[in-house]
């Protein structure tokens, strides 16, 4: 995860997950989902936050919590 504060009105993300993730693009969308749906409840509770954020994914374990991972990583950019 990279973060860059910004001058913009509100913040910006993207999700990137890496095809070496894993093979079957389900997988792979699956995992942009769970995070997109964390970064969407960031947003609502911080809408005038002026922040663009990069999330890149290049493994994830099978017992890895997305939305927990990247809510603690946004706790840890709040601050």
């Amino acid at each position: 995860v990279t973060y860059t504060r910004t001058s913009n009105q509100r913040p910006r993300f993207t999700v990137v997950v890496s095809a070496k993730t894993s093979k079957l693009a389900t997988v792979r969308n699956r995992a942009k989902r769970q995070i997109r749906a964390v970064l969407r409840q960031f947003v609502r509770e911080h809408p005038s936050y002026s922040i663009d954020v990069v999330v890149v994914i290049n493994q994830i374990s099978p017992r890895t919590n997305l939305a927990l991972a990247i809510d603690q990583v946004l706790q840890k950019i709040k601050t």
